[in-house]
């Protein structure tokens, strides 16, 4: 069923979402992932002024994200073959596919966003337009065949699972401790 999905998806090929699913590979890869933490943390340095608030968003990123890697090395589910897609647009990745790792960054990196906002107003523009980025991040992994549905609809469920209750954890952790100068008030 799910190699059938892989399949009809791949099948909608046009260049235009070729060239924007290759974006979203490469941001949300492992080098741009990289990068995008770093402007997560530099963000939450400059609306928080402290160096508490970026230290909590970058746990609130970086263990969802290494749960759902380590889930990976657990499960070992191998990528959808090659020969069922219509079309093979990036090479097949080395690693295996359940969870997606990009889609679970992607989750997490929302989830530290929109914790680290004080503002409900803000947290709930910001959950919106993230939830839109997480769904393009999850769509684009079935739409390049590195992954089945079920891997991209895990690392979401996975990622927020963990930095939810995480949130509960660190913000009341000495050095992660949430108080009224911490979130960022934008």
């Amino acid at each position: 069923m799910e190699v059938r999905i892989v399949s009809a998806v791949g099948a909608a090929h046009n260049p235009f979402l070729d060239a924007l699913c290759v974006l979203i590979d490469g941001v949300f890869g492992p080098m741009g992932s990289v990068l995008l933490g770093l402007l997560l943390l530099a963000w939450t340095l400059l609306f928080t002024g402290t160096w508490r608030g970026a230290l909590r968003a970058g746990v609130l990123l970086a263990f969802p994200w290494a749960v759902a890697e380590g889930m990976k090395l657990v499960v070992r589910r191998p990528r959808p073959e090659p020969s069922a897609l219509t079309r093979v647009i990036v090479p097949d990745p080395f690693t295996f596919s359940f969870p997606s790792g990009h889609t679970a960054f992607a989750t997490a990196l929302v989830c530290a966003l929109v914790l680290s906002l004080a503002s409900v107003r803000a947290r709930r523009a910001a959950a919106i337009a993230g939830a839109v980025v997480v769904l393009a991040v999850a769509w684009s992994r079935v739409y390049l065949g590195v992954h089945y549905p079920t891997d991209v609809v895990a690392a979401i469920v996975v990622a927020a699972a963990v930095a939810v209750p995480l949130n509960r954890v660190v913000s009341r952790m000495g050095p992660l401790r949430v108080d009224a100068g911490t979130q960022a008030r934008r």
